[in-house]
C-alpha cells in the first residue's frame, strides 16, 4: 500500500471515528413525538476516491440547517480542509459556505453541489474563475451567477447514513 492510499484511508477512518465519538458522548434521551418532529437530524458521509485523489463530505442536516466538513485531497496538490456552514437546499442544489485552509491560508467561499439520488456532484466553478469571483487576497469567494453554475466536478457517493 503506497503512502497516498494510506493517507486516504486514514482520512476516512478519522471521519468515521469522529462520528462515532460524537454519538457516544451524547446523552441518551428518548424524545417525545413533538421533540422528534422538531429535532430530526441526519448525518451522511459522501466519498469520492479515484486512484490517489479523494474527497470526503460529511453533512449533518438538522431540519433546515445543513453543516458539516469537506476535505479535498488531490494527488500532488495542496489539500483543502474545512467546514460547511449555512447550508441550504434549493430544489436539488445544496448551497453553503465553505471555510477552509489551503497552503496555510484561510478562505471563506460559497460552494454548491447538485444532489442526484445517493450522490452529490461538485461544481468546479470555485476552482476556476469563469463564474466565480474572489477578493483580491483570495480570502472570500462567491458565484457570479448562481443560475449559470456548472456541475461538472467529481461525484461523491453516499457511504453512510445515520
Amino acid at each position: 500500500m503506497n503512502k497516498q492510499t494510506l493517507l486516504i484511508l486514514c482520512n476516512i477512518i478519522m471521519v468515521v471515528i469522529t462520528l462515532s465519538c460524537k454519538n457516544s458522548k451524547e446523552e441518551t434521551h428518548t424524545p417525545t413525538p413533538t421533540e422528534e418532529a422538531q429535532t430530526t437530524s441526519t448525518e451522511q458521509i459522501y466519498l469520492y476516491v479515484v486512484e490517489k485523489d479523494s474527497i470526503v463530505l460529511l453533512l449533518k442536516n438538522n431540519g433546515n440547517k445543513i453543516e458539516g466538513k469537506l476535505d479535498i485531497s488531490y494527488y500532488e496538490k495542496d489539500s483543502r480542509r474545512g467546514t460547511i456552514s449555512n447550508g441550504l437546499m434549493q430544489g436539488d442544489t445544496l448551497y453553503a459556505n465553505y471555510l477552509s485552509m489551503q497552503e496555510g491560508e484561510q478562505s471563506d467561499c460559497e460552494i454548491a453541489f447538485l444532489k442526484k439520488n445517493d450522490t452529490y456532484i461538485m461544481t468546479n466553478d470555485f476552482i476556476g474563475e469563469d463564474n466565480y469571483q474572489y477578493s483580491k487576497d483570495y480570502t472570500k469567494g462567491s458565484f457570479k451567477h448562481k443560475n449559470k453554475i456548472k456541475f461538472d466536478g467529481d461525484t461523491l457517493k453516499l457511504m453512510t447514513n445515520k
